[in-house]
């Protein structure tokens, strides 16, 4: 049995991003994503599915993984806990405009708190806002792991048309593998560490 993965790879005409690692932690693989495709991460925890997309991000070093994208690409990461500005007098207006969302860009549940302390809303709001923000800012590859935490069915739904109606290329983990492939045109299963390695998650 073979530890390399190779994704079967979209054509590279309009490839955003090239990935490839050969050895270390991760298993071997290679693969290029395509302007506007959506592939999924999917693996058991310390597999390294975080790892991964924080290199991607230039937020971690050391991986041995080559990444090349194309010249001007634009990268938004969103991590599975956004960052909260907790005890800070920050309202969802506030937020909005230092992330540069416009405010009609908000989702329809969060404009009647558009005025709230982002410390008062709940763990499914802030995930939305956050969410909003990252969506909405342009970038042409977009990043996330677990975003579909804390929200509820109304979140979720507005989670799934969103990224269904986006231009932008995506990289999304999830532990759900179903909601993977229903939003996703491919997925890499990233397998557990090789004994006495750490994928790191």
């Amino acid at each position: 049995m073979t530890n390399d993965h190779t994704i079967n790879e979209p054509s590279a005409s309009g490839t955003v991003l090239q990935l490839d690692r050969r050895e270390g932690p991760f298993p071997a693989f290679s693969l290029r994503l395509a302007r506007g495709e959506k592939l999924g991460l999917h693996g058991v925890n310390g597999s390294g599915k975080t790892t991964l997309l924080e290199h991607i991000a230039g937020l971690r070093r050391g991986t041995g993984i080559d990444s090349r994208s194309a010249p001007g690409i634009r990268v938004a990461y969103q991590p599975q806990h956004p960052p909260r500005p907790l005890g800070w007098p920050l309202s969802v207006r506030d937020y909005a405009r230092l992330a540069g969302l416009p405010e009609t860009a908000l989702p329809a549940r969060l404009r009647p708190h558009i005025g709230r302390r982002c410390d008062g809303l709940s763990g499914g709001q802030f995930q939305q806002l956050a969410l909003a923000a990252t969506l909405a800012g342009g970038a042409d590859l977009i990043l996330l792991d677990e975003p579909t935490h804390h929200l509820d069915r109304e979140g979720l739904g507005w989670l799934n048309e969103t990224l269904g109606a986006l231009p932008a290329a995506c990289i999304l983990i999830s532990h759900d593998r179903d909601w993977l492939a229903a939003h996703t045109a491919r997925i890499l299963e990233l397998p557990a560490p090789r004994d006495g390695q750490d994928g790191v998650e």
